[in-house]
């Protein structure tokens, strides 16, 4: 979340870019949760821009970026890419539980 409110979008940008990315899912209906979160983020973006009110931003974004993420399975085993002190690059596997 800290990255999302560092990039100084709305919302709906950020829901645009990362609706353009929900191809790279491969479970189908992980896929769909992740269908059904930025279509209730979308909602709240479309109340925002109704009533005007901005707070609603807040509710539209965490559900855009958690939840797309945890329907991806974002929170399950992972590989990530680091730059350890030495500078070589190495993959290390985690999982959160």
């Amino acid at each position: 979340m800290r990255i999302v409110y560092e990039v100084d979008e709305p919302p709906d940008t950020i829901a645009q870019w990362i609706e353009s990315n929900i191809g790279n899912i491969r479970d189908r209906t992980r896929y769909f949760q992740a269908y059904g979160h930025l279509l209730k983020a979308d909602e709240y973006i479309g109340l925002t821009y109704r009533q005007q009110y901005h707070t609603l931003w807040r509710y539209a974004t965490a559900l855009t970026v958690l939840g797309v993420s945890d329907a991806a399975g974002a929170g399950e085993s992972r590989t990530e890419s680091y730059l350890p002190s030495g500078g070589e690059r190495s993959e290390v596997t985690g999982s959160r539980k």
